[in-house]
């Protein structure tokens, strides 16, 4: 090959060498600048005033945190306007954002409440923004409020427990995942529930749209007409055939609420002036609004019964309930309860003591 040839063959080589690795290093250099300015936005902890809204806060580190995650930014008008005109924009759609109120006033405060579930993100660290636009004379601003959590979990429940508040007599359900983020499967073998109220099943997976991999789907029941009224907690045990994940508890809290209002723990007597009677009362209403029957009203014992009186108010759905004892009833028996019975449309017994003064 002759001597010029080579040289122009060499030439043409070195320069494609060049041009190439100085793209890739160009294209790093950019990546590197990008994600250093990253961490260094979200870094920043300052408060941030932007227009007149400041935000003690825009990016938080929660640290490890399993399932679901919720979080609130709060901010403060500094403004002498109205600020009603936001727009909120999330990362993902893993993320969902709440402003309380829509309407922030000069020197008011309010909040952006984040909800976020885990089990779509993984294992790991995970970033998550919202961003808020809003307008102010026709002038946009704009803040990016950053989240950050280490999801440690290799299993978890989605949600991470079951919390009911009711006032329902009959049977409520929930649905929660258990996720498997490891590539090696188990199985349920057994369900055991603490209490006879509840029960729990594994949905199939030929009966349901859901086609997560790694996500196993539980059904649970709760019989609230064998709850009393009140708080009651228990758990849910699932048995696996995996040695290092042999068994995982799901906490449940139940919080009944009374069907019914005015129910009162303890009645107290009072003596009518010019008369040997005394009387007690109380007033009962559903607190729903549904309707309801009130029977089979008894004083123990029956013989210290000297009246009673049923009052209904069908526009407040209530009753008034007048009892009347006779003074040497009280002397004689000091221990007297008020039994009755309310259908509404379930059957509940009750029984309250009279107080003598």
């Amino acid at each position: 090959m002759p001597y010029c040839l080579t040289r122009v063959v060499f030439f043409l080589f070195l320069c494609c060498y060049l041009i190439f690795n100085g793209c890739s290093d160009f294209y790093y250099d950019r990546e590197y600048v990008h994600e250093s300015a990253a961490k260094e936005v979200v870094q920043d902890r300052k408060p941030v005033q932007t227009g007149p809204l400041l935000f003690p806060e825009t990016f938080v580190d929660i640290g490890e945190e399993n399932g679901n995650i919720s979080y609130t930014f709060l901010f403060k008008n500094n403004g002498n306007e109205l600020v009603d005109n936001f727009q909120l924009s999330a990362s993902c759609g893993c993320t969902t954002v709440k402003l309380e109120p829509e309407t922030v006033a000069p020197n008011k405060e309010g909040k952006i409440v984040l909800f976020i579930d885990q089990s779509a993100s993984g294992q790991g660290d995970h970033l998550y923004s919202v961003q808020v636009d809003f307008k102010v004379d026709n002038k946009p601003f704009q803040v990016v409020l950053y989240l950050q959590s280490h999801n440690k979990s290799e299993i978890l429940f989605n949600p991470k427990d079951i919390y009911i508040e009711t006032y329902s007599d009959g049977v409520v359900t929930r649905y929660i995942k258990l996720i498997n983020f490891r590539r090696k499967n188990f199985s349920v073998q057994n369900i055991v529930t603490a209490s006879s109220w509840i029960t729990c099943q594994q949905v199939p997976e030929t009966s349901t749209d859901n086609t997560e991999i790694g996500v196993t789907l539980f059904e649970v029941n709760v019989d609230m007409s064998k709850i009393p009224d009140g708080n009651q907690e228990s758990v849910i045990a699932l048995l696996t055939n995996d040695e290092e994940f042999s068994q995982f508890t799901l906490p449940v809290t139940i919080k009944k609420l009374p069907q019914i209002h005015g129910i009162p723990d303890k009645i107290r007597l009072t003596k009518l002036q010019e008369d040997s009677l005394y009387v007690g009362k109380t007033t009962i209403r559903h607190c729903e609004g549904k309707p309801m029957a009130i029977t089979d009203i008894e004083l123990t014992p029956q013989s210290h019964l000297k009246k009673y009186t049923i009052e209904h108010d069908e526009q407040k759905n209530s009753y008034l309930i007048n009892v009347f004892i006779d003074a040497k009833d009280i002397l004689t028996s000091p221990n007297m309860q008020l039994t009755f019975k309310i259908i509404n449309p379930c059957q509940r017994n009750y029984s309250i003591p009279l107080i003598c003064p």
